[in-house]
């Protein structure tokens, strides 16, 4: 697929409608002068070793290349570029993650021990990693075990999902 985009180096700007004019800026899937919205969770691949190079990390969004819309897809890079140029940074990453509105720094999260995969690495690595919060992991349905989790002044959130994936 031939992508055609716009390179501009990303500059500082005081204000942002200059900054965002400075931005790499997508054209879309037809040509459109705005960037297509992706609407698709997932990526297919045209055979098994370009899949397999995906997952390994050697080929990805530089390459045009996406897996899995929770990680990362062209409208939220697209998005995190628009972003990065308003604030004059070299990057954003963007996500849907109302967690960390509900957690301060150095506060606590209490989870089911049966989540989705990418929430469990973001309770594990990144948000003890990058914002100080951390989780205690107990069975949900066990109420004694969930209750004794919760530390006072630091739990925010008791976090499980109604149907976890993979269960």
């Amino acid at each position: 697929m031939d992508k055609k985009t716009v390179n501009v180096e990303i500059e500082s700007k005081k204000v942002p409608a200059e900054a965002l004019a400075a931005a790499r800026h997508e054209l879309g899937e037809h040509n459109g002068i705005n960037m297509s919205i992706e609407a698709s969770s997932t990526f297919t691949f045209k055979d098994s070793d370009a899949m397999n190079r995906a997952f390994l990390g050697e080929v990805g969004p530089k390459t045009g290349i996406y897996i899995y819309s929770r990680h990362l897809n062209p409208t939220t890079l697209n998005l995190g570029r628009q972003i990065a140029a308003i604030e004059g940074t070299e990057t954003a990453y963007c996500t849907a993650s109302v967690l960390l509105q509900l957690c301060n720094t150095g506060g606590h999260v209490v989870a089911a021990k049966a989540l989705y995969g990418g929430t469990h690495a973001m309770l594990t690595h990144f948000l003890p990693q990058k914002c100080n919060i951390t989780t205690t992991f107990v069975d949900i349905v066990d109420l004694e075990e969930v209750d004794n989790a919760m530390i006072e002044g630091k739990t925010s959130v008791l976090y499980f999902e109604s149907i976890s994936n993979p269960t």
